[in-house]
């Protein structure tokens, strides 16, 4: 009986079973790579800048027995730039004492984000925050409002860079 029939078999065997499962590591990496998360997707877009200026109105409100929270048309949303460079976010505290978190009162949760759209608190009252986009990628990013106060307040909605 001749060993090279059962060798080539062998061979043949291992060669076919490595390459479907490279196949299937490459799927597996590729769809890694490209798709976010169920969590990480952004909502649809509901609110559009418009005007002179892109300015976005943080408002705190505090209703008792609820403690104090952050509403504002986009702090579950996305905001679309439409075109602005610029953004800036303004606290309306109705009598509250709060200011933007100085560094990160506006944060990008993104490294990229970070790079292509530096943020910086304006004025000396602590209550507004600029943001200008260096170049348009049509990508959606999240982003941190952070206030200082009592109780400190925090919420993560999305902007659209176009």
């Amino acid at each position: 009986m001749s060993v090279w029939p059962l060798a080539f078999a062998r061979a043949r065997r291992a060669t076919l079973l490595s390459g479907l499962v490279a196949i299937l590591v490459g799927f597996m990496l590729s769809g890694c790579s490209t798709l976010r998360s169920e969590a990480e997707n952004p909502p649809p877009i509901t609110a559009v800048c418009h005007g002179a200026q892109c300015k976005v109105w943080v408002v705190v409100v505090c209703e008792a027995p609820s403690p104090c929270e952050i509403k504002s048309p986009i702090t579950d949303d996305n905001l679309d730039m439409n075109g602005f460079q610029e953004v800036v976010w303004e606290i309306v505290s109705n009598g509250q004492p709060y200011t933007f978190k100085v560094p990160g009162g506006i944060f990008f949760k993104d490294a990229e984000a970070q790079g292509l759209i530096p943020c910086h608190p304006e004025g000396s009252l602590g209550t507004r925050f600029r943001c200008h986009s260096k170049t348009k990628n049509g990508e959606a990013y999240k982003y941190s409002i952070q206030l200082n106060g009592t109780p400190p307040l925090t919420v993560d909605p999305w902007i659209v860079n176009r």
